[in-house]
């Protein structure tokens, strides 16, 4: 039988380990928030663990390691609106639907959870910057978002139809991801401020764009060489702040976006920098004279965007098309018709079009041997005059 000074001890330590894990507010802090601090929860039952005042609206788990964020979380939180989750190691999250205000970011968030059917029009604010997102998560039933913010994660492929639900959207950032092409359009009446900047963007196609209250538009650090000014009207009547630097821009190109930004008078500047171009700038915006002049660039943006038109008058078609087998059978042979010439129209343009990017490359190419053409008739000049000024002394 062990001593019984030597059981007391084990008892002792049993007990001080089991009230060591009970977590409650900061006494600290001011009432109106309970901070949680060096929360772990690695098993469901931990839950038990975390004691609330009654009625706790703001709730923050700081520093923690809480690898599932599951729904038996919120049976501790059944009165919390505004919830912070920050550094807590969190991978998998659930969103429960009494929230109003989120913020999630600053951990290891891969994909969230919601509770099919419930109702999340509550949901004012969601903030999962800063995670391990590598697609954009399923957001459509935050029909109550205002603002969105997925910066700083790993998405590399942006299908915008997935906010087509989110109509209350004021402020949306994909800023600081790997997004390479954004596909589909965006459609919010009441979008204010949306980031794309530092993603890996070659391009941007507005054509089915309608962001009639945007006032911002954020482009910076991306890949983009040309934008045609006319393609920001539409979609953006009430645009008076874009960001364009630190991209690639084409001098030729950058020069008549700056020109048509300044007569809609939408600010475009950056703030006083330190270092200087490597090349040369417009209006303080760095951009290169390279072989590839801006018709070019032009003409294969214009053959690019009449492609998307021409697929979307095609997708459009189709969709009639199915639309009336199901309703109206007898317009089915006109349209049948229709979709007929339009291919045969279709195909003649592409043959077109291939034959415009065939003389487009082949331009490019000559501009860039006459380039080199003209760098060597220059070293050899040099040579010459060299030798003119040479004098022999004895």
């Amino acid at each position: 039988m062990a001593p019984p000074r030597f059981v007391l001890t084990i008892l002792l330590a049993f007990l001080h380990a089991s009230v060591s894990q009970i977590y409650d507010c900061e006494s600290s802090t001011s009432s109106d928030v309970c901070i949680l601090r060096d929360v772990t929860i690695a098993q469901p039952g931990d839950i038990d663990q975390i004691e609330l005042p009654e009625a706790q609206q703001y709730v923050h788990f700081a520093n923690g390691n809480i690898p599932s964020f599951a729904e038996s979380i919120y049976g501790q939180l059944e009165t919390t609106t505004n919830l912070t989750i920050t550094g807590c190691a969190v991978k998998k999250l659930y969103v429960g639907a009494q929230l109003v205000h989120l913020n999630a970011s600053g951990n290891d968030i891969q994909a969230i959870e919601i509770a099919s059917g419930s109702d999340y029009s509550s949901l004012k604010v969601l903030d999962l910057s800063t995670n391990n997102l590598s697609r954009i998560p399923n957001v459509k039933e935050f029909v109550g978002l205002e603002r969105l913010d997925l910066s700083g994660n790993k998405i590399t492929f942006g299908k915008l139809d997935l906010f087509a639900r989110l109509t209350k959207l004021k402020w949306l950032s994909l800023a600081r991801n790997e997004i390479n092409s954004l596909v589909g359009g965006l459609q919010l009446r009441y979008l204010e401020e949306l980031h794309l900047n530092g993603n890996r963007l070659l391009e941007v196609d507005f054509l089915n764009w309608q962001l009639r209250a945007l006032v911002k538009l954020d482009l910076r650090e991306n890949l983009l060489m040309y934008l045609n000014a006319e393609d920001l009207e539409s979609p953006f009547p009430k645009l008076t702040r874009i960001e364009l630097t630190g991209n690639q821009w084409n001098c030729q190109g950058i020069a008549k976006l700056v020109e048509r930004l300044q007569k809609r008078a939408i600010s475009f500047q950056p703030a006083p920098i330190t270092s200087k171009c490597p090349t040369t700038s417009i209006q303080g915006v760095c951009c290169e004279d390279s072989y590839v002049n801006s018709v070019t660039l032009q003409s294969q943006w214009d053959i690019r965007k009449l492609q998307r038109q021409m697929q979307t008058m095609n997708d459009t078609l189709v969709a009639k098309l199915a639309a009336v087998r199901q309703e109206q059978g007898v317009q089915i042979e006109q349209l049948e018709r229709q979709l007929t010439v339009q291919e045969g129209q279709m195909g003649e343009m592409k043959r077109h079009l291939l034959r415009m990017a065939r003389l487009i490359e082949d331009l490019i190419e000559e501009l860039y041997l006459r380039q080199m053409e003209g760098v060597a008739e220059a070293k050899d000049e040099k040579r010459r005059g060299a030798k003119r000024q040479l004098k022999i002394v004895f």
